[in-house]
């Protein structure tokens, strides 16, 4: 886990932005709401490691999921608590 935290990696990064979040999603007036969305880019045709299934199942790709917090008094957004991807939905 201490490797996983090393200045610089991604996941020291996203735990940043993560614990800012949270402090700004704990100090908002009213409800907020987490937003989600997924974006499939497809890489079909090209000759790139890590992809896997993407829509149907017929394109090759990854999948991006995205997070972003905000408040329903202001409008205003306390970021993104969370960011992941992946090669592409499991296929079982």
């Amino acid at each position: 886990m201490a490797d996983q935290l090393a200045p610089g990696t991604h996941n020291a990064v996203r735990a940043i932005h993560t614990r800012i979040t949270r402090d700004r999603t704990a100090r908002a007036d009213g409800v907020v709401l987490v937003l989600h969305g997924t974006t499939e880019p497809d890489f079909s045709g090209r000759a790139t490691p890590g992809l896997g299934p993407i829509g149907n199942g017929g394109g090759r790709g990854r999948e991006y999921h995205d997070s972003l917090a905000v408040s329903t008094s202001s409008g205003r957004s306390s970021g993104r608590p969370t960011r992941s991807s992946t090669g592409g939905w499991p296929r079982g």
